[in-house]
């Protein structure tokens, strides 16, 4: 019995208007483990007493380190490629803003599972291009 390995699809370095099944299979993978961590800059003001009264958040972002069971003909993203198709994960809209590989590495296991290990960077209120 062949194996079926199901969660959510990430794809990268394909528009999502452009996804076609060809092309489907071998740009993504099956996410099967997913870390977020929500950061970004934080600035406070002060009164003449110099006590805070006020908070500025800004340069939001959220960094992503994931792993991606995929097929043998995947190919692993470059460093910059964009990512889409993961929605909603946790609360954190990815399908608003957008999604930029930082690092990807390769690792094949027992059974010729392959493995990519993605690292990227979440900016969500980043526009599309024009």
């Amino acid at each position: 019995m062949a194996a079926a390995v199901k969660g959510k699809t990430v794809i990268w370095g394909v528009s999502a208007g452009a996804i076609t099944a060809a092309n489907a299979a071998v740009t993504g993978g099956i996410i099967t483990s997913f870390e977020v961590d929500s950061q970004g800059g934080t600035e406070t003001v002060g009164d003449e007493d110099n006590d805070i009264v006020s908070r500025i958040d800004h340069a939001a972002e959220n960094k992503i380190s994931m792993e991606v069971d995929c097929t043998s003909a995947t190919v692993k993203p470059a460093k910059g490629a964009e990512l889409t198709g993961m929605g909603t994960i946790d609360g954190v809209a990815f399908g608003t803003g957008r999604t930029f590989v930082d690092s990807s590495k390769v690792v094949y296991n027992r059974a010729g599972v392959k493995k990519i290990s993605v690292t990227a960077t979440h900016y969500p209120t980043m526009a599309a291009d024009a």
